[in-house]
């Protein structure tokens, strides 16, 4: 008997382990492991698949256009966008040889424009032979790019042939090109022939002398000089022209002696030094015979007012909130103006000036800004001699963070609703805000003023496994931020469990021979009852998949006699043994058998025996067991 009880025990270990791994094996195949999906390209079809040439032909022209407006710094942005174009990878070096050829035509013909400018503001003033080096350094960017053309010529005709584009706006283009180049070629010979038409000129000489050479911004100052060739011989009656950093600001003519005085009424530019030039250039008859000339600069320094401005933000800046700006301008003389420019975010303010220079302002920033730091900016206007002047400040702008407390439950049934609550605050503070929650396929909104109670409902559809629970809180005001929480709960769908169960009966029914699974207690109960009474033939006539539920009833017989001292003769039927046990004191004792008699009663004579009444017999032998515990101990 004890051999048949350790294959019954291991029975059921067996098939507890399979039912354990059978849980595993149905989670694996409702959350298999993502693969990575392989994405096969056929070279041959990527290769055929080419880009439309109405399009394609926009991007290719658009650079010239730019290149021949004399713009030469922005072709290559131009070309970026060409090269940022759906091009087959096969097909990719035609355009990148295209690319690379225009580049280069573009650099070489804006470093040659640059050097021709340079020369001829040289030779404007009468230096051609400083001029001369420089001009040769240009005629070699423009050689590099008519070289590099001649390549662009064919590299145009490949890219026309190979993406079907329309060939006669490139040859248009391309002539157009080469025209450039050749004008610019025109320009470098007339700035050439310009030196060497100035190597037969008369030279001439020109100096100034200003006084006063320091002087307050807008004041007047004078410019005395005299024009010479350099032979010494004065040039009378020729225009000059002042220049104040570069600038025309009015002419004046020369004596009979070749000098000239002029009084200049200086431009208000704060700065504290300018410089002061005179220009002669010759015009008329003295163009074939004089070369033009430049005198040496003349620093003046300039003396202006520069207030100081200081400036600080006071409390914490918010979206949505409006703060105080406070701060002063300084100055040792009595500011001309009443008020100051300030610039923050999108909007700007004029802000009164108080008589001590002090100002205070409400700035409001919008509420749709994110998180981080701008720049704040405090102007005041340029006014005679006191120079404009500014101060920026870096502001941080920064939302109040809102603390949550989120309850929710780690184990979930589908079919039925899930209960969650929580609570929000920042600070001490409390607040309004729309909490929205994300769980299985479903939304779920609620406005709350600091706590919330949702419930969630699980559809019986919903596979076992872990579920993402997402909450996002939306404040009402801007000033407070954002929060954004994830979880997940463990759901589990009981009709897994049922195909898990009912598997798992169905082995225990194979292996144990129809019998169901009975605890060690039951089994050793079941063959002491069976010892004790051996003559009771009836336990015998029960089918044998009822066979336990017999073994149930002589174990209620036993704790039965033990505690009522009323014991089954062997000539007694159960009816009979029911009868003497209700003559006894044990009320619920004797209830407690009349169930599992009841229970045995149809295992031996009806063809079924219901669920329910099994799931009482049960329960009656469990009762029975704890009050015999009871009594006992």
């Amino acid at each position: 008997m004890r051999v048949e009880r350790n294959s019954k025990f291991t029975a059921v270990a067996l098939i507890v382990v399979l039912a354990v791994a059978f849980s595993f094996l149905i989670l694996y195949l409702m959350y298999p492991p993502a693969m990575p999906k392989l994405i096969h390209v056929d070279p041959d079809t990527e290769v055929s698949r080419l880009p439309l040439p109405k399009l394609l032909i926009l991007l290719v022209l658009n650079p010239f256009t730019t290149m021949l407006k004399g713009n030469f710094s922005g072709v290559p942005a131009e070309l970026s966008i060409l090269e940022s174009a759906y091009i087959p990878s096969g097909l990719r070096f035609i355009v990148d040889r295209f690319t690379k050829l225009m580049n280069s035509i573009a650099s070489h013909l804006d470093r040659a424009d640059n050097l021709m400018d340079e020369a001829e503001a040289l030779i404007d003033s009468g230096r051609g032979m400083e001029a001369k080096p420089i001009l040769i350094e240009a005629s070699r960017e423009i050689a590099l790019a008519n070289a590099t053309y001649k390549e662009l010529r064919l590299a145009s005709e490949e890219l026309a042939r190979t993406f079907n584009l329309p060939r006669g706006n490139i040859y248009v283009k391309l002539n157009d090109l080469g025209c450039l180049i050749d004008g610019m070629y025109l320009r470098l010979l007339e700035l050439l022939d310009m030196i060497e038409r100035q190597k037969i000129l008369i030279e001439t000489s020109i100096s100034i002398d200003i006084y006063p050479k320091t002087i307050w911004i807008g004041g007047r100052i004078s410019v005395e000089g005299r024009l010479n060739t350099v032979f010494g011989k004065p040039l009378p009656g020729r225009a000059i022209t002042i220049l104040i950093d570069g600038s025309r600001i009015l002419e004046v003519s020369t004596l009979w002696d070749g000098s000239f005085r002029v009084e200049v009424n200086l431009p208000y530019i704060y700065k504290h030094t300018i410089a002061v030039q005179a220009r002669y250039t010759p015009t008329g008859d003295d163009a074939v015979k004089y070369k033009p000339s430049t005198s040496d600069p003349v620093e003046v320094s300039l003396l202006y007012i520069e207030p100081k401005v200081i400036v600080e933000p006071i409390g914490w800046i918010l979206p949505g909130r409006e703060f105080t700006l406070r701060g002063s301008v300084y100055s040792p003389s009595s500011l001309p103006y009443s008020s100051v420019k300030v610039s923050w975010i999108n909007s700007v303010y004029h802000v009164k000036l108080q008589e001590d220079g002090f100002f205070e302002a409400r700035l409001n920033t919008p509420g749709d800004i994110p998180d981080g730091e701008y720049i704040l900016r405090v102007n005041t206007p340029a006014s005679g001699v006191f120079a404009p002047v500014g101060a920026s400040l870096i502001v941080t702008v920064r939302r109040i963070p809102v603390n949550v407390t989120l309850n929710l439950p780690s184990l979930a049934i589908a079919g039925l609703s899930v209960f969650t609550s929580g609570s929000f605050k920042a600070g001490d503070e409390r607040l309004n805000a729309t909490v929205k929650i994300f769980f299985a396929g479903r939304e779920y909104n609620v406005e709350s003023d600091g706590e919330f109670a949702i419930w969630l409902n699980l559809p019986l559809t919903l596979l076992s496994g872990y579920q993402t629970c997402s909450m996002r809180i939306t404040p009402i005001d801007p000033w407070f931020s954002e929060v954004a929480i994830e979880e997940r709960i463990l759901v589990v769908n009981p009709l897994t469990v049922l195909a898990s169960v009912g598997i798992l009966v169905a082995l225990a029914v194979k292996v144990s021979g129809g019998k169901a699974i009975k605890t060690y207690t039951e089994v050793i109960a079941a063959e002491i009852s069976r010892e004790e009474a051996s003559g009771i033939a009836e336990a015998y006539f029960a089918p044998e998949e009822f066979r336990w539920l017999m073994d149930i009833y002589w174990e209620a017989v036993g704790i039965v006699g033990d505690l009522t001292g009323v014991m089954m003769k062997p000539y007694m039927t159960m009816r009979e043994y029911l009868a003497a046990v209700a003559s006894s004191s044990y009320g619920r004792i004797h209830r407690y058998l009349e169930t599992i008699t009841s229970a045995a009663e149809r295992a031996l004579y009806s063809p079924e025996v219901s669920a329910w009444t099994i799931m009482m017999a049960m329960m009656a032998i469990k009762s029975l067991r704890s009050e015999y515990a009871r009594v006992k101990h």
